[in-house]
């Protein structure tokens, strides 16, 4: 048995179904029976669980399993990164699990990382205290799926804006390689201690390039990108339901990556490069998502 923490997120939902399709025995959490139910079809054993900070409804969900897909809930959900960490970290560690893959991300390699970065390090600390745990932190950079986020501003304002500067190179990685990475190790369960591993994505990508390839793909070449103040972009996140912190820890990794303090742990390499291109996941996975928006209207 392998339980999945998050298994109906972005790439909780993608890994759960490929260890299924592997002929794995997977028990899937989250908050939502309805949202589980595709899985449950699939032959997954579905846990719904109100909070990930609930400590026995964890160890529960841990026991009888000899591996886990570990993730703290999506920045704005307002819960401490440190808590979701110990509370996993103690229910693995009652469940005598032998193996966990957990999502962290980069950054996380910087003893002294602050904002967001930090909340992934302390995640991983939690993890890696407990004995006999082997655990895999996969550290991907930036998610393609962040440019949802820009569906909204393109049929609202016919123009996108953010916080990093325009012409600053950022690595992204599609969710689906995350998942293929992920759902691989806790198939194979093949590595020891405690270990990290960081993945760049296919490419670096500047936000004025990604606004090219997305305005070329929707039909709107003049689309174009803008940076906005640290102010501004925190009153953003602020207005949609985010807490001052987590919009202020999200700030600091955005404002801290537009001046190069934050970097990637390794030079680019065949080991951390994943296939998917932006181009790809534009056709496939925006450009329908846009269309479908934009129907709605």
């Amino acid at each position: 048995m392998i339980t999945v923490v998050g298994a109906t997120g972005g790439v909780g939902s993608l890994v759960a179904r490929k260890l299924l399709a592997a002929g794995e025995q997977v028990r899937a959490i989250s908050r939502s029976a309805d949202r589980l139910a595709q899985l449950t079809a699939l032959g997954a054993e579905p846990i719904v669980m109100d909070s990930v900070l609930d400590q026995d409804a964890m160890t529960r969900a841990f026991e009888g399993s000899i591996a886990a897909y570990t993730m703290a809930p999506p920045t704005g959900t307002n819960v401490a990164y440190d808590a979701v960490g110990a509370v996993m970290a103690e229910a693995a560690a009652a469940a005598g699990l032998t193996h966990v893959v957990n999502l962290s991300a980069f950054g996380a390699h910087q003893p002294d990382a602050t904002g967001h970065s930090r909340d992934y390090l302390l995640l991983e600390s939690a993890l890696n205290a407990v004995r006999g745990l082997n655990v895999l932190h996969l550290r991907p950079v930036f998610f393609m799926t962040s440019f949802y986020s820009w569906i909204d501003q393109i049929l609202t304002r016919g123009e996108v804006r953010g916080l990093f500067r325009s012409d600053v190179p950022v690595p992204r990685i599609a969710s689906s390689d995350m998942a293929d990475i992920a759902a691989d190790a806790l198939i194979r369960r093949d590595f020891a201690g405690q270990i990290s591993r960081e993945l760049q994505g296919q490419r670096d990508l500047s936000m004025a390039e990604a606004a090219a390839i997305i305005g070329r793909a929707i039909g709107r070449p003049d689309l174009r990108y803008s940076q906005v103040s640290e102010e501004e972009w925190l009153a953003s996140l602020v207005a949609r339901g985010i807490s001052a912190e987590d919009a202020q820890h999200m700030n600091e990794m955005y404002t801290t990556w537009n001046r190069g303090v934050v970097v990637t742990a390794e030079p680019r390499s065949a080991l951390n490069t994943t296939p998917t291109t932006f181009e790809t996941f534009v056709a496939e996975d925006f450009v329908p998502r846009y269309e479908a928006a934009k129907q709605a209207r």
